[in-house]
């Protein structure tokens, strides 16, 4: 056996400890799973261990597939009264919003009255998801117009923070559903050539077709999207390693891998990224190849990544390795804590356990530390009693751009620890959210 099974996976997001539970529910949600069997045992984790410490729990699950009962448990969730003083019961109720958000709007249509009644959904956030609602009737025509509109209204605009992605990606949403009659077109929009950035439409409009072929699963586009993974472009790049890890296949790992090799640290980066995604054996028989030849600290140590997030039962020596040689990038992800985790999960123990896993508890410790500082550091108002924490409602799962929760905040460097709780840096998570 090379990979532990997803059932075992599952099983773990019931674990006492709240960073393992966060760890298997991402499993799922990184690689757009469809099994909508994953979020019931979420809340079952939830209700079990409280809700008021949940937020991290619940924000990870807002990418799962939602079913009738489980956007229920949101909605009544929503009705609880919280303190606005505690940041964990604030971003709670935030990502309870977000599971919303990233829900079938077919399903929240079932759900319109109790969505506009809810105390806990800002104005904000209904009259979003009111849309998302409304696009159920668009055609293909109105949807590729809309489209094209945001496109060439933006084409000016060069940062993500300037436009409204949150918008553009719900078009993406409502075209998906009638997509299959325009593959031919996708097909042919990725085929062309980005010339120019400047003042160029296309700029916007490839990734977001790029998008839109991932939310379909197309996979004849997978060679044309790898073309465009090679692009210098972050916002373009994220799409692409994205939509490559929804389509999921074995073919998409071997279509990525055939190329690897030959690219540079940016193509090389991403692709880590999509077989952390993709998880199969393919997955980690690929991983394991390209870390023994790998060089960059960088890449190896994505390529680590890969091993522990499909659960590989040959990557834990390997990682281990890398930690103990320290010939990986501390920067990118504590490895120490990630092989912890996994071997927690896994059932499985290396000589350093019982040390290293105290040693990252210590860390968590003084990270909470700091977490608690920065929301000490808000300004009265900031906590008051009518202060709208919610975002505008613009949570598509890619959404780019979306109001902070925190006004007036101390500022955090763009390499600390992101105080969401995520476990990402700053800059790779709620900096482009900010």
């Amino acid at each position: 056996m090379t990979r532990l099974p997803d059932s075992k996976v599952k099983q773990a997001i019931l674990h006492p400890e709240r960073e393992v539970r966060y760890v298997a529910i991402k499993y799922f949600s990184d690689s757009f799973s469809n099994d909508t069997g994953v979020m019931p045992v979420v809340i079952d984790a939830i209700e079990k261990y409280g809700w008021e410490h949940s937020y991290s729990i619940v924000g990870c699950a807002s990418s799962l597939p939602q079913t009738d009962e489980t956007i229920h448990w949101a909605l009544n969730e929503l009705s609880r009264g919280i303190n606005k003083a505690d940041m964990d019961q604030v971003n709670y109720f935030y990502n309870l919003s977000r599971v919303l958000a990233g829900a079938d709007p077919g399903m929240l249509l079932q759900h319109k009255a109790e969505i506009m009644e809810s105390g806990g959904l800002s104005a904000d956030f209904k009259k979003n998801n009111m849309k998302r609602i409304d696009m159920l009737s668009w055609d293909g025509d109105v949807c590729w117009n809309a489209l094209e509109d945001f496109c060439n209204v933006n084409k000016t605009k060069r940062y993500i923070n300037e436009v409204n992605l949150g918008y553009a990606f719900q078009i993406i949403e409502a075209l998906s559903r009638v997509g299959e009659r325009y593959c031919d077109r996708i097909v042919s929009r990725l085929a062309e050539e980005i010339k120019d950035f400047e003042n160029n439409p296309t700029k916007w409009m490839t990734p977001l077709i790029v998008a839109l072929a991932g939310k379909m699963r197309l996979t004849s586009a997978v060679p044309l999207i790898i073309e465009k993974l090679k692009i210098d472009s972050d916002f373009l790049a994220e799409e692409c390693m994205f939509a490559l890890s929804r389509i999921g296949t074995d073919s998409v790992i071997e279509a990525v891998s055939d190329v690897f090799s030959d690219t540079d640290s940016h193509f090389r980066s991403y692709a880590s990224g999509i077989f952390r995604r993709i998880h199969s054996d393919l997955s980690v028989k690929r991983s394991l190849a390209f870390l023994e030849k790998e060089e960059d600290y960088g890449i190896r140590t994505m390529l680590g990544m890969a091993l522990l997030n499909n659960f590989a039962y040959d990557g834990l020596e390997i990682v281990r390795k890398l930690i103990i040689d320290e010939i990986y990038e501390p920067f990118i992800t504590d490895l120490q804590e990630d092989l912890i985790i996994a071997c927690t999960i896994m059932e499985e123990r290396i000589p350093e356990y019982e040390e290293w896993k105290e040693a990252v508890g210590q860390r968590r410790a003084k990270a909470e530390e700091r977490k608690r500082n920065f929301f000490g550091k808000l300004p009265r108002s900031g906590r008051d009693e009518g202060v709208d924490y919610h975002t505008s409602g613009d949570t598509t799962q890619n959404d780019q751009k979306t109001h902070t929760i925190f006004r007036d905040a101390p500022k955090i460097g763009r390499n600390e620890p992101c105080p969401c709780g995520s476990g990402k840096k700053y800059k790779k998570c709620c900096l482009g959210k900010a």
